[in-house]
């Protein structure tokens, strides 16, 4: 009984005593089928298929060479062996240009006849095993390419929900603490009427710009507005949105930052939630390196050339070449576990090149640390708008 691993050979002669020779010979080692003329092999190759076709050149109606073309628009790969005899060498080649892959001639040596069909029969299963591999691989780079796509779109989900979490922790400390101070002003006012109005008002006033603060992240990062809500912003309405958060963080606990805004700085053109990010991320680093030395920090607004710095010093610990070079390294950080999460200073870079500025460090170990924002200005015509 015939394996169905056999390899098979279809065999289209038009005479009986050929196509039953090639039976009995090869019958042994590959599962036959016989066809009596290029229609029926045509059939038999659509319905079955085969592993190489044995066919005769000189066949009354269609003979070996139109069939070769019709068993090329039913299967380009297999290979096809042209029998012909002694004065039909010539055709033979020619059908070796048309696409048959082998040629034999009559009568055959049966043992040739063998090696010729196995060798072919080979050939066919290399062409296909390469078609699939050739297939698998396609396969498998689409499929790569989609999973690359994926990972880097969980990737950038995955940072700006770490984005979000960093720059949410500032806002929310301060709507904390303002709101459990606000709850004391009332509980004071409802006892004994000695409560301070105005200032609970002020509390209420700086939660409110928090909260409306952190609605703003929440919807940058949803919508992925990258700094897209351009206005004309003065660096010290910045700052001071900026002093009052840090100064209630720091409130009993040194450094206490200073802010000075020099006279007659420019506006500057971008987004307000954006450019806080950015400063309250620098600020917050230079309070937290300068705390490490009872050091202090600084935080002023110049002009120079046309351009608006926003300069962050502070009289820390400084930092070491090796730091330097990673700073902006997003996940990177020298506090202990749990002390930070490395994304202040990448931020605050993405953000200000957003801006079509830049971030300008200088440091060393025991010299403290100067970071600048430096932001273009905008026009005397609009400054005069």
């Amino acid at each position: 009984m015939a394996t169905i691993d056999r390899p098979r050979v279809l065999v289209i002669d038009d005479e009986e005593g050929p196509r039953q020779s090639l039976r009995i010979i090869l019958k042994e080692q590959f599962n036959v089928l016989l066809a009596s003329n290029v229609d029926e092999g045509a059939r038999l190759l659509q319905d079955l298929g085969a592993d190489a076709v044995v066919i005769d050149i000189r066949m009354p109606g269609t003979n070996g060479i139109e069939g070769l073309a019709r068993i090329r628009e039913i299967d380009r790969r297999i290979s096809v062996i042209v029998l012909t005899g002694y004065g039909t060498l010539e055709t033979a080649q020619q059908a070796l240009r048309l696409g048959a892959t082998d040629y034999i001639t009559k009568p055959f040596d049966t043992h040739e006849m063998v090696r010729v069909v196995r060798r072919n029969v080979e050939r066919t299963r290399r062409e296909r095993q390469k078609l699939r591999l050739i297939a698998e691989l396609r396969e498998l780079n689409r499929r790569t390419v989609e999973e690359k796509a994926r990972l880097e779109k969980l990737a950038r989900l995955g940072e700006a929900s770490a984005e979000l979490l960093h720059d949410l922790r500032n806002p929310l400390t301060t709507i904390i603490g303002y709101t459990e101070m606000l709850a004391d002003e009332l509980e004071k006012k409802s006892q004994n009427e000695h409560g301070d109005w105005e200032e609970a008002l002020r509390y209420l006033q700086i939660i409110e710009n928090n909260v409306r603060r952190c609605r703003d992240l929440a919807a940058m990062w949803r919508e992925g507005e990258l700094g897209r809500r351009r206005e004309k912003i003065h660096p010290a309405q910045l700052l001071e949105d900026v002093r009052v958060a840090v100064n209630f963080v720091q409130a009993g606990s040194p450094p206490h930052p200073v802010f000075e805004t020099g006279e007659s700085v420019p506006h500057i053109i971008g987004d307000r939630g954006q450019l806080l990010r950015a400063i309250h991320n620098v600020v917050t680093n230079a309070i937290q390196a300068a705390s490490t030395t009872a050091g202090e920090v600084r935080v002023m607004t110049r002009k120079v050339d046309g351009e608006v710095e926003i300069c962050v010093e502070d009289t820390g610990p400084g930092m070491p070449a090796e730091v330097m070079q990673r700073l902006f390294e997003p996940y990177f950080t020298t506090r202990a576990a749990g002390g930070g999460m490395g994304l202040g200073m990448a931020i605050a870079r993405k953000i200000v090149e957003q801006h079509s500025g830049r971030i300008e460090v200088e440091s060393r170990p025991n010299q403290g640390t100067r970071v600048r924002l430096i932001f273009p200005a905008v026009s005397p015509a609009e400054e005069n708008e």
